[in-house]
């Protein structure tokens, strides 16, 4: 008898393929990512999820056997492109693109699994987030330099925002207490549970000035240096 959470993967004693390196990414991917959250979002949010962090996986660690998973995993769940699993997951590879896959969204769905697991399942839950790979695939689509009121997210269960500090248009840059202000008087006081703040990674200073002032509110959780795509309004 297996008892609950139990997985059991058999793999060919014979492998001149590198095939148990699939096979086992993809279980080890369905099984362990995000298993909090994933008892709470629909099955085409999971397998989305699932296909594109594994593809990245196989990309990065086995490259030679990447054609075996499209042929075998990913093309045959993705043959529909009008299936909500479809539209998931090239909504992923937009935000991914944008840079804000692994350390915004796959973050959320980690604090969010940890407020919603042992509950009650809601739907409630499934359309958070729904509504939260299209928050971020439409800040990743933002186009430089113009203001928009969609960087701030508040739903049932997910609250965050995305804070650009440094704006061209703000001539205030070198003064930290309008950022400190407005995360005080607006973002906390709008019980926001997580606020990510971006920045040309050469304001790094900047910014940790910033998070040491608002230290008594807010934990810093994670500083990340990533490559995102820029959309400017000249293409």
């Amino acid at each position: 008898m297996l008892t609950d959470g139990t997985v059991i993967l058999r793999l060919r004693k014979n492998d001149p393929q590198e095939l148990n390196f699939v096979h086992g990414a993809y279980l080890f991917v369905s099984t362990s990512l995000l298993f909090r959250v994933k008892r709470y979002i629909s099955q085409p949010q999971r397998e989305a999820l699932d296909l594109y962090v594994t593809t990245r996986l196989i990309e990065k660690e086995k490259s030679s056997v990447v054609d075996y998973f499209l042929d075998e995993y990913l093309h045959p769940k993705l043959k529909d492109v009008t299936s909500p699993r479809s539209e998931y997951f090239n909504q992923i590879s937009v935000i991914d693109g944008g840079g804000l896959f692994y350390p915004v969204l796959l973050e959320e769905l980690h604090f969010l699994g940890s407020k919603v697991f042992g509950g009650r399942k809601d739907d409630r839950i499934k359309s958070d987030v729904h509504e939260l790979i299209s928050y971020l695939e439409r800040v990743t689509n933002r186009v430089v330099g113009i203001d928009t009121n969609e960087l701030h997210f508040k739903r049932d269960f997910c609250r965050t925002t995305i804070m650009i500090i440094g704006k061209k248009d703000k001539m205030y840059f070198q003064d930290r207490a309008p950022y400190i202000k407005y995360i005080r008087d607006v973002i906390h006081k709008d019980n926001i549970d997580t606020a990510y703040l971006l920045a040309n990674w050469g304001n790094k200073g900047f910014v940790d000035d910033v998070c040491a002032e608002i230290a008594d509110i807010y934990q810093v959780y994670r500083s990340k240096k990533i490559k995102r795509l820029l959309n400017f309004p000249d293409g």
